[in-house]
């Protein structure tokens, strides 16, 4: 499988980097881990089984390490199977599924033509990288790790993930992560920090996934000596990168009166 395949390869190009990746089960080990992390400014509450429901089957995290053995970046994924991701926000199911359920509304502010994203839903976050090892292509290299490592392990339709305004704006999620879509989702409140924020919305289709492996893996077998941060430049200097929405409707919506996603939404 090609996902296998580039998982493997990505592990040995941060090897030669200097880089070593443990695949662990164990959220309580990455709270810990980000718990005591330099520049956090929250612990994503999806990842973290005080509030969320996880176990190998539905979640697992990257632990990236120097050869002294300290961590240096770490990211985690999910699983959601749902019949509408978007309701597994509004409910904020997102963050909190062990009896939390949405107390106040949400401010939706997705665009009318965003794809109908429902199946089974990969999620990512928890992206940290320690500052004295930013740049060197880990941002890149993580999240594309992680959706072929849940291309393995879960046969997501789709993956997401969510940013605040601050990378959204910087278009990272779109040049470094490798997310094809981004789009504005949330404006006003926003329950992991209990205060007002602009929130976007990642998404990859399970098609797109599987053609941008079978990129990465090109690009990794065309160049097998470079460098993370080398790969990196290469990939964004081929890269035709979309602007802020999605470019078309890959599944039809169901029928309904009012939009889901319109205005402010009440759990």
């Amino acid at each position: 499988m090609s996902a296998q395949h580039l998982v493997r390869s990505f592990i040995n190009m941060l090897k030669e980097d200097g880089y070593f990746v443990t695949i662990s089960s164990d959220l309580e080990d990455w709270v810990a881990l980000m718990s005591a992390a330099p520049k956090i400014s929250v612990i994503n509450p999806t990842f973290d089984p005080r509030v969320s429901d996880l176990s190998a089957s539905n979640s697992f995290w990257l632990r990236v390490t120097d050869q002294t053995d300290t961590p240096v970046a770490c990211i985690a994924n999910r699983l959601f199977v749902t019949d509408d991701y978007i309701e597994v926000i509004r409910s904020w199911r997102l963050w909190y599924d062990r009896g939390l359920t949405a107390i106040r509304p949400l401010n939706f502010v997705l665009p009318d033509d965003l794809p109908f994203i429902d199946g089974r839903i990969g999620h990512h976050g928890g992206l940290w990288v320690h500052p004295d090892h930013r740049k060197r292509g880990l941002s890149f290299v993580l999240p594309r790790l992680t959706r072929a490592l849940s291309l393995v392990r879960f046969r997501p339709d789709w993956h997401c993930g969510m940013v605040f305004a601050a990378l959204g704006d910087s278009r990272l999620p779109l040049a470094n992560y490798g997310y094809p879509h981004m789009v504005p989702c949330i404006e006003g409140y926003f329950p992991v920090t209990d205060r007002p924020e602009r929130v976007y919305m990642t998404y990859i289709s399970r098609e797109e996934m599987l053609d941008q492996t079978r990129g990465d893996l090109d690009l990794l077998e065309l160049y097998p000596d470079k460098k993370a941060v080398d790969i990196m430049a290469i990939a964004r200097e081929r890269q035709d990168q979309p602007a802020i929405a999605p470019r078309r409707v890959v599944h039809e919506r169901p029928d309904v009166l009012v939009p889901r996603h319109a205005g402010v939404l009440h759990g």
